[in-house]
C-alpha cells in the first residue's frame, strides 16, 4: 500500500517541481500512470485521492490537476452509458434479473465523492477551476449521466459560479460567442445543459428561471422572423438545430416548472407573453424533432391551462413520420436525469429538483425516496449487488427528461 501513500507522491512531485522548471513532465506522468478505469475502486479512488492532495501542495497545477481527474471519470461514465446501452439489447430477462456487482458505478461513485469533498472543502478557487473545466472538457462531451451533477453541485453553493455557467451556456446555446464551424453541437448541449440546470437545481431562484426563459423565448421568434417563416426549410430540421434545441429547452422548462408558472394570475401573463403558439406552429416545426417524453408533458400542461393546444400538430408530425421512409432520431439526452450513484447521491439528491406531474401525487420526491431507501438498506447495499445497476435498469427502456414519479425509480 505504501506505493498509494499521498505523502509519497506528493514528495516525488515536489522533488520533480525542483529538477525540473516546468511542471510538463509532472503532469504527463500524472497522466500516463492514471490507473485504467476497469482497474478497480480502490485503486482510482485512490488515485484520485493523491493528486487532490497534491494540488494541495502544488496550487499552480490544481487546474490542470483537476483536468485529468475529470477526464478520467469522463470516460468512466462513457463506460458505463455504453455498457448499459449494450446490456439493453443482448441481454436475456434471466440475466438481467442476476444479481451482478456494478464495479464501473462504484468505482465512479467514489471517484465523485471525493472530488465533491474537494469542492467542499476548498471552495471558492477550486469551484471556480470547476468551472473552467466544465467549459473546456464536460460541455463538449454529450450523453454522459453522473460527471456534470458536479456543475449543479457547484452553482449550488456559489452564487457568482451559477452567474457565471448559466450567463455563459446562454451565450454559447444563443450563438454569442462565435463558435465558428462545427459549433451546432455543442449549441445544443449547452442549451440541454442551461435548460436542466434552471429546471432541477433548488439553488436557481425563479427570478433567474423567468429572466432566462424570457431571454429564450424571445431568440426563438427572433430566428423564426429571421428566417421567413413562409420559406420551405422547415423539412431541413440538421440546418435549424439550434433553433429546435433552444425550442426544446423552452418546451422543457415550461412542462417541469409548470407548478410555478401557472400558480397565479401573474405568471399565466408571463407565460402567455412567450407566445408559444407561435413557436409550435411555425413551418420550422419544433416539435417534429422534441424528444416525445417532452412533448407529451409540454402538450399536457399547456391544453390544461389552455395556453397552447399542440394535439393537431402532434398527430400531423405522427402521420408525417410514418409516411416518410426516413427514420426520426430523437436527440433524448437529458444532462440532469435522476442522479443514480447511492453514496455520492446523498449530496446530490438534496440539490436537485423532482419533476411533479400535472396531477396531484404523492409529496415525497425521488431523490428523498431514494435516500430514505438506501439509508434503511445501508448494510444491503454495500455488500450485495450495486443498487445503481437497479436504478439504472429502471431508466433503461428509454431516456426520460425526469417526468418520472418517486415509486417508479426503484422498480
Amino acid at each position: 500500500m505504501a506505493s498509494w501513500d499521498h505523502h509519497n507522491i506528493v514528495a516525488a512531485a515536489l522533488s520533480l517541481r525542483v529538477k525540473f522548471p516546468t511542471s510538463d513532465l509532472l503532469l504527463h506522468i500524472v497522466i500516463e500512470q492514471f490507473p485504467y478505469y476497469k482497474a478497480g475502486c480502490y485503486i482510482n479512488r485512490a488515485y484520485i485521492y493523491n493528486l487532490i492532495w497534491m494540488s494541495k501542495y502544488i496550487p499552480s497545477l490544481r487546474e490542470q490537476l483537476m483536468t485529468a481527474i475529470i477526464n478520467k471519470m469522463i470516460l468512466m461514465d462513457v463506460n458505463i452509458v455504453e455498457r448499459d446501452k449494450s446490456k439493453s439489447h443482448s441481454e436475456t430477462m434471466f440475466e438481467m434479473e442476476m444479481d451482478e456487482r456494478d464495479e464501473g458505478a462504484e468505482t465512479l461513485d467514489y471517484c465523485m465523492l471525493e472530488v465533491l469533498r474537494w469542492l467542499e472543502d476548498e471552495r471558492d478557487p477550486t469551484l471556480n477551476i470547476l468551472c473552467n473545466v466544465f467549459e473546456r472538457v464536460i460541455l463538449p462531451t454529450h450523453g454522459i449521466r453522473h460527471v456534470q451533477f458536479l456543475l449543479l453541485y457547484t452553482i449550488s453553493i456559489n452564487q457568482q459560479c451559477a452567474d457565471r455557467v448559466l450567463n455563459n451556456l446562454w451565450q454559447v446555446a444563443a450563438g454569442l460567442h462565435g463558435l465558428g464551424p462545427g459549433a451546432l453541437s455543442t449549441r445544443s448541449t449547452a442549451a440541454s445543459h442551461l435548460a436542466g440546470l434552471l429546471a432541477r437545481s433548488v439553488r436557481v431562484p425563479n427570478s433567474r428561471l423567468i429572466t432566462y426563459l424570457k431571454n429564450m423565448a424571445d431568440w426563438c421568434h427572433s430566428y423564426i422572423t429571421a428566417t421567413r417563416e413562409a420559406t420551405t426549410s422547415s423539412d431541413n430540421m440538421k440546418a435549424h438545430g439550434a433553433f429546435h434545441s433552444m425550442c426544446h429547452a423552452v418546451f422543457y422548462l415550461v412542462a417541469f416548472k409548470h407548478h410555478l408558472l401557472f400558480m397565479n394570475k401573474e405568471n399565466v401573463n408571463f407565460v402567455e407573453s412567450l407566445n408559444l403558439p407561435r413557436l409550435v406552429t411555425c413551418a420550422l416545426n419544433p416539435l417534429r424533432s422534441c424528444p416525445p417524453a417532452v412533448t407529451r408533458a409540454f402538450s399536457c400542461v399547456t391544453r390544461a391551462h389552455q395556453v397552447v393546444y399542440c394535439q393537431a400538430i402532434i398527430e400531423k408530425n405522427a402521420r408525417h413520420t410514418l409516411q416518410s421512409t426516413a427514420v426520426l432520431q430523437y436527440d433524448e439526452w437529458f444532462p440532469y436525469d435522476p442522479y443514480t450513484l447511492p453514496i455520492s447521491g446523498k449530496i446530490i439528491w438534496p440539490l436537485c429538483i423532482e419533476y411533479k406531474e400535472l396531477k396531484d401525487g404523492d409529496d415525497e420526491t425521488q431523490y428523498t425516496s431514494m435516500k430514505r431507501k438506501l439509508e434503511t438498506d445501508d448494510d444491503d447495499y454495500l455488500v450485495m449487488a450495486s443498487p445503481t445497476q437497479r436504478l439504472a435498469s429502471s431508466l433503461s427502456n428509454g431516456i426520460s427528461p425526469g417526468f418520472r414519479t418517486s415509486e417508479n425509480i426503484f422498480i
